[in-house]
């Protein structure tokens, strides 16, 4: 379920924050996993940004001005997905390990699999169940169970 919706999701999106995905492939079941899926992403030399905030080596973590910027390009790619496209989109998983860093270390979003679109007429989503890693989610969604694009 997670796979289809992030190629649905991120097949319509385009902008320079969020990580397109360049092709996707379902392979055959071996047997013992079923059937194995696949996304291919353009290739991410510096990594995340979970590889260069914290328990790491000195030399690989960031200045505050190189987080300043980290920061300024996933907000650009959160609220494209917020305003820029219709339907919204609600990423739901904005963490460090979903955060890649290409050679001139731009920030791009990744990881749709967890992603909802709103409806085009509605201002907010209502969802029944809560998804995401707790402390990285919006207090309005754990609470409430409710997407705004705040």
């Amino acid at each position: 379920m997670e796979f289809m919706n992030e190629v649905e999701i991120v097949s319509k999106i385009k902008h320079r924050n969020l990580l397109p995905l360049r092709g996707c492939c379902i392979a055959a079941s071996d047997g013992i996993r079923g059937k194995r899926r696949f996304l291919v992403y353009e290739f991410m030399a510096n990594g995340s940004g979970a590889n260069h905030l914290s328990n790491v080596p000195r030399r690989m973590q960031f200045g505050w001005e190189q987080r300043k910027n980290v920061i300024i390009d996933v907000a650009k790619g959160v609220l494209h997905l917020h305003c820029g496209v219709k339907p919204t989109i609600y990423h739901l998983d904005i963490k460090a390990s979903n955060i890649l860093l290409d050679l001139e270390l731009r920030a791009k979003v990744v990881d749709f699999g967890l992603a909802k679109q709103g409806k085009d007429d509605e201002s907010s989503h209502i969802t029944t169940r809560v998804a995401g890693m707790h402390g990285f989610l919006a207090p309005e969604y754990t609470l409430y169970g409710r997407l705004t694009e705040k």
